[in-house]
């Protein structure tokens, strides 16, 4: 029996041969023996699975500046559901298979966390979470970083923790959840649909005194195309506040004794709304500007006189013309009022006639 245990090892087919042979040269207790020996070193527990990924949501994601590093922008969920069978392992209640989670490509943690890895997409990173609620770490043992999850049994226990399957065949499913999050200010626009994750098994304590050469996959999770769509920082200006004609009132040359002197202030405004949250909001009013940089020229009849453009309402302080003004940042309401004023302003020797200026006022948006 000892040739014949040498040819176990070698080449089971030929060996099964020889044993047929053998079977009739010696008891039949110890023929079954062998042929006993030859079905369980051959036999392996089976399972089978299939991983469903639910739609990415929301699957169109707006990105602004108030989009947050290490915020989430879309999830799914992964569930893997399992069939096994306890065939041939030698001790079923605490030996089975190792379930795993294996990363399409290997798991590179980013700036933010080092359980946020990085996409090929710039700027946009992923999480998983395991059944148990627990963030996935890089390993060292694991392709491209992966793990087991479930406890790699069936029957009563394994080291106190409850076995995962039940002896026989059962079915167990798993969820995970899948966090696609902005790690940096690059990701602003695209489509990204890349599978990020497989799941398979791998039969363990098969005869030997590690996990046996048995593998397989229950299928990759799928990605639901998720597009991102930048929006700039911006506002409208709202109808009631643009292509405005200010009344000034009536005043005689009197009002204004000497070059320099003011009269006649006006209030007038302009609104934005349906701003972007945390708009940084710059103004720049264009005009024709006389040597005085906040007055406009006059195109009227008058001599001498022009129109000074003021911030905060009547009594603000001049504006310049032809520069930018910062006029701070749109907050939670995502509008901003901008009080304006208008008054006479003397430049030279005044004769009588009419005062007639225009400006145009622009914003910008960081």
């Amino acid at each position: 029996m000892a040739a014949m245990e040498n040819e176990i090892t070698t080449s089971p087919r030929r060996w099964l041969v020889h044993a047929t042979a053998c079977i009739r040269r010696v008891p039949s207790v110890l023929a079954c023996a062998a042929l006993m020996c030859l079905a369980y070193a051959q036999a392996h527990a089976a399972c089978m699975g299939t991983t469903v990924t639910s739609p990415f949501l929301p699957a169109t994601v707006s990105i602004s500046k108030t989009t947050g590093i290490g915020q989430v922008i879309s999830s799914a969920t992964i569930t893997v559901t399992v069939t096994c069978d306890d065939t041939g392992l030698r001790h079923p209640s605490t030996n089975g298979w190792a379930l795993n989670y294996t990363p399409q490509t290997p798991l590179v943690a980013t700036s933010i966390s080092q359980q946020t890895f990085a996409t090929a997409m710039p700027g946009l990173g992923y999480r998983m979470y395991m059944p148990d609620g627990n963030l996935i770490a890089p390993t060292s043992y694991g392709t491209n970083g992966g793990d087991n999850f479930g406890a790699n049994c069936m029957g009563a226990a394994s080291g106190g923790v409850p076995c995962t399957m039940p002896l026989g065949t059962s079915t167990q499913t798993f969820r995970f959840r899948l966090d696609l999050v902005r790690t940096s200010t690059v990701l602003t626009s695209g489509t990204f649909s890349d599978s990020l994750m497989r799941f398979g098994y791998q039969d363990s304590w098969t005869g030997g005194s590690g996990p046996g050469p048995w593998t397989a996959q229950f299928g990759e999770q799928m990605t639901s195309p998720v597009t991102f769509r930048f929006i700039p920082p911006s506002c409208n200006l709202s109808a009631g506040t643009a292509n405005q004609v200010i009344t000034l009132p009536k005043i005689s040359a009197s009002s204004l004794p000497t070059i320099g002197s003011t009269a006649g202030a006006t209030r007038f405004g302009l609104t934005l709304e349906n701003c972007v949250t945390q708009s940084i909001v710059t103004m720049n009013i264009s005009g024709d500007a006389t040597a005085v940089g906040s007055v406009l020229r006059n195109n009227g009849s008058a001599q001498g006189v022009g129109l000074q453009m003021l911030n905060g309402g009547p009594a603000g302080t001049p504006l310049p013309l032809n520069a930018d003004v910062g006029m701070g940042n749109v907050g939670a309401a995502m509008t901003m009022a901008i009080p304006l004023g208008v008054r006479y302003y003397r430049v030279g020797p005044v004769t009588p006639g009419t005062v007639d200026s225009v400006a145009t006022v622009n914003f910008n948006y960081n």
